[in-house]
């Protein structure tokens, strides 16, 4: 648009890998972010509140 790339602006390979490297991380971060939430579902369904025991622990 103003000049600063060609067209079809390809990174180098190194930079290519790297950000591959970091895309990967994002999905495994969000994948075990939705584990534990899905976890901390299934202990409130069976009456087990997982914050209210933390928060009881770090308090007393």
């Amino acid at each position: 648009m103003h000049g600063l790339l060609k067209a079809g602006f390809v990174p180098p390979a190194d930079i290519r890998r790297l950000q591959d490297y970091l895309r990967l991380r994002a999905d495994h971060v969000a994948a075990a972010a939705s584990c534990v939430q899905l976890m901390q579902k299934a202990l409130e369904r069976m009456n087990i509140k997982l914050h209210d025991v933390i928060s009881s622990l770090a308090c007393g």
